[in-house]
């Protein structure tokens, strides 16, 4: 419900309270007269819970530490739907010079047609679809994960963002249960290289360091979960995700959850949940990991 529709609603049952309150009519339910007081606290009751915040849930990364695997757990829980992905702003995939078919991406169509404050109503419209499809799941008992597509705020450019996208957007509007899943910056950092996506600079292994701690800066530590501790557990770190996003748990996820197609499915292909052995680091790596202050700020602060 809208904050206008809200206040419409407010407005009306104020005025047929004061109604009720000057009346000397009695009300009658079953033959029995009804507590004017009882009415009005129950209408009250009413306004209070229609006022009462949206619960939206999301799950935060940067590219290559083990995300998409996390996401297709999610994705396995019971009555859950997750979309991977998802960012209103970015224009990664956006080419003004050669339009591409998009017909059911209103955002994408809007910056084919050059429509002005782009930025704002792509936010609009992002959280505006957002809230039809939570709403949809939720008159099917069924709960939304949104997957941020972090890379495009932390990892694109000579700048970064203040506060992931979400976050900013969702916290003035919703109750909004957020996770984090890290892992250490030498094994992402080796496989966003390996891919060919240092999209930022400089493309040094202490910047994307900095970067990562201004990432993580904006989480609690009860909402983090390390990609290393996953993999060595992960029945109960799926429990524990599922307690922080609020979501039901199935303890069978295991036997399913590579059937979940997710974009971003860059890295792994082995359907067992296991640790990983570590790439072979180089010379040149080794010198910028001894040498960066960032990533001894990153060990300190995640206990790596």
């Amino acid at each position: 419900m809208s904050d206008g529709n809200i206040d419409d609603l407010h407005r009306t049952l104020n005025e047929v309270l004061a109604f009720l309150q000057k009346s000397e009519v009695e009300l009658f339910d079953n033959n029995k007269s009804v507590n004017n007081s009882s009415l009005l606290s129950r209408c009250q009751q009413v306004v209070e819970k229609s006022r009462t915040p949206t619960t939206i849930r999301s799950i935060h990364h940067f590219a290559c530490s083990g995300g998409t695997l996390l996401s297709k757990c999610i994705a396995a829980m019971p009555n859950t739907y997750l979309l991977s992905e998802v960012h209103p702003t970015s224009t990664i995939t956006i080419n003004n010079d050669s339009p591409e078919f998009r017909p059911t991406d209103m955002t994408s169509l809007s910056h084919y047609a050059g429509i002005p404050k782009i930025k704002a109503l792509s936010e609009t419209l992002f959280v505006s679809q957002i809230e039809v499809i939570q709403r949809h799941l939720e008159n099917i008992s069924s709960k939304l994960v949104l997957r941020e597509h972090s890379h495009s705020d932390y990892c694109v450019g000579a700048s970064y963002a203040s506060q992931p996208v979400l976050v900013k957007l969702f916290e003035e509007h919703f109750r909004h249960k957020k996770l984090l899943t890290v892992r250490d910056p030498i094994d992402s950092f080796m496989s966003l290289t390996a891919n060919g996506w240092l999209h930022f600079s400089p493309g040094t292994f202490d910047e994307y360091c900095k970067r990562f701690l201004a990432f993580i800066s904006n989480f609690d530590s009860h909402e983090i979960l390390k990609y290393e501790d996953f993999v060595a557990d992960p029945k109960n770190s799926m429990i524990r995700v599922s307690d922080i996003l609020e979501i039901d748990y199935n303890p069978d996820f295991e036997d399913f959850y590579d059937i979940f197609n997710v974009t971003g499915d860059s890295g792994r292909r082995s359907e067992a949940i296991k640790k990983r052995e570590r790439r072979e680091v180089s010379a040149d790596l080794q010198k910028e990991i001894q040498n960066s202050p960032n990533y001894n700020e990153v060990k300190k602060t995640l206990q790596y």
